[in-house]
């Protein structure tokens, strides 16, 4: 007949008549395993305890049955069920067998919980963007802005900022531009002297694009950016005849190292040429770049997207020029070496394009930062 042993909130202990032992035989207590490692459904298994004396049995857990399901002289076979673990929580149980001047031994159950269901990978949604990540600048849309939010007041460009900068509409962060040292640079006669303004499309440009220039974009969120996270950088650009088509785009984390974003090119530029004070001039120089300005006068839209390698609480990207020569002019090889009218750069909200022969508009922001992905938990 079978006999069903179970725990309740009490520990269960049942006497077995497991045999007797004859006069001079060894007493014997042993079972045919003392652990078991179990997934979390319902199961159950076999266990054999082989013994010739009495002992009890003391089911622990209220998640675990005894059956007994045969016994044949001294073995006694009995079936080991557990419920289902609905819990994600690994749980351990035990079984203890305690006979009569033998050691005790004790089965071990350990059943895993149910899988955790992958997190699924957390979108940048609103809330995150509006952390402050997402900086984007529509001056064409923002009536505070004139010709004094980003414009010199010096004829000629000075070195240095000296504060001029357009915030952003969304987010925090700004957008700046920075002159190189230019003690020594010459001005060109017909320079008519601007050196930061806003046009009338809600662009922001300079007299500024040789080396030693540079924009700088920041954007400080209220929330770090996580390290792993993948950002994506939207612009639109456009340079002079004067300038360089060859640029490096680069991005830093809390004031760290510059960093490039995309692949690097090497090249050598060589120019042969008058130089602006009249004297003849040959050289040649190697430079480094990873954004190339395909024509001039002419706005180019782009997306670039780069993976930060750590938390980020301030994160800036830089766009400065690395060429030496004014591709677009009308002689190739002329150095960029004089602060000219044709010698600019400028960030635009306005994209004019062609799509299968038709020229297109589109309006949006001069700049978007955005973090497009970020890493699971």
């Amino acid at each position: 007949m079978k006999r069903l042993f179970y725990a309740t909130t009490l520990l269960s202990a049942i006497l077995l008549g497991g045999g007797c032992a004859k006069d001079g035989d060894e007493a014997v207590l042993a079972i045919s395993q003392e652990t078991a490692t179990l997934d979390e459904k319902a199961q159950s298994f076999d266990l054999t305890v082989t013994s010739n004396v009495y002992y009890r049995v003391n089911v622990q857990d209220e998640w675990i049955n005894l059956t007994e399901v045969s016994a044949s002289g001294n073995d006694r076979v009995y079936s080991v069920s557990v419920w289902e673990n609905e819990s994600t929580d690994t749980r351990v149980g035990t079984i203890k067998f305690i006979g009569d001047g033998v050691t005790p031994k004790k089965l071990t159950i350990t059943q895993s919980g149910v899988e955790k269901e992958p997190e699924p990978e957390p979108e940048p949604g609103d809330d995150y963007l509006e952390a402050g990540v997402f900086a984007q600048w529509n001056l064409a849309d923002d009536s505070g802005v004139n010709e004094s939010t980003f414009a010199s007041d010096e004829d000629k460009p000075a070195t240095g900022n000296f504060g001029r900068y357009a915030d952003s509409s969304t987010g925090n962060g700004k957008i700046e531009f920075y002159y190189g040292d230019q003690t020594d640079v010459p001005v060109h006669s017909g320079y008519a002297g601007l050196s930061r303004g806003v046009g009338r499309n809600g662009d922001l440009y300079v007299k500024g694009g040789m080396i030693g220039d540079y924009w700088l974009i920041s954007a400080t969120p209220e929330k770090k950016i996580k390290a792993g996270s993948v950002i994506k950088f939207t612009f639109g650009f456009s340079v002079g005849k004067a300038t360089t088509d060859k640029w490096m785009l680069e991005y830093s984390c809390d004031g760290g190292e510059y960093l490039p974003v995309g692949e690097v090119q090497k090249a050598t530029e060589t120019w042969t040429h008058l130089l602006s004070t009249g004297e003849e001039s040959a050289g040649s120089m190697d430079i480094e770049y990873n954004y190339v300005v395909y024509q001039t006068s002419a706005y180019q839209l782009s997306e670039k997207e780069f993976t930060v390698p750590a938390d980020v609480a301030d994160l800036k990207i830089r766009i400065r020029p690395t060429g030496c020569l004014a591709v677009f002019s009308n002689n190739p090889t002329q150095l960029v070496d004089c602060i000219h009218n044709s010698l600019e750069s400028r960030l635009t909200p306005t994209i004019k394009i062609k799509d299968n022969g038709e020229s297109l508009s589109i309006n949006g922001q001069p700049v978007i930062i955005e973090v497009v992905s970020v890493p699971a938990e």
